[in-house]
């Protein structure tokens, strides 16, 4: 991030600072969120490349499309809630389709129900992955006669 800023000629003053600081913490989460999904899907499946991309490019991307609440069950819904928001953003997205152009009305979480909700999704997929990892270890072991 500072090489960015550094390129662009613009200045490392307090609000320069505290963009990077927001833009970096909201990297670290959005780390942890798929970093705990991806390690829940690598102990828990035979293919977890194959089930990744479809989940983190397939799902992710048609439940943002798709109306409704949907998107709720996304990460990318939490890690987009802790940008910070600018002025032009709305709260209707025009969403183009073969059918037609229609507007989908999208539902604001607070930034701070975003943390809270990335921290529990981090720790529940990381604590299936521990519980995961130990079954397949007592099966190794029963398995081998210990």
């Amino acid at each position: 991030a500072a090489a960015c800023t550094a390129l662009d000629k613009l200045a490392f003053d307090r609000a320069g600072l505290t963009l990077m600081a927001h833009y970096s913490g909201v990297s670290v989460m959005a780390l942890l969120g798929y970093g705990a999904v991806t390690v829940f899907l690598g102990v828990s499946t035979r293919r977890p490349i194959v089930v990744g991309v479809l989940l983190l490019y397939g799902w992710q991307k048609m439940a943002t499309l798709v109306p409704g609440l949907i998107d709720f069950f996304t990460i990318q819904k939490y890690t987009d809630a802790l940008l910070p928001r600018l002025a032009t953003q709305r709260s209707n997205v025009e969403i183009q389709t073969a059918l037609g152009t229609f507007q989908k009305e999208v539902f604001m979480v607070s930034a701070g129900k975003a943390l809270i909700v990335l921290t529990i999704i981090s720790l529940a997929f990381l604590a299936g992955a521990i519980i995961i990892v130990r079954l397949k270890e007592f099966a190794a072991t029963r398995a081998a006669g210990g």
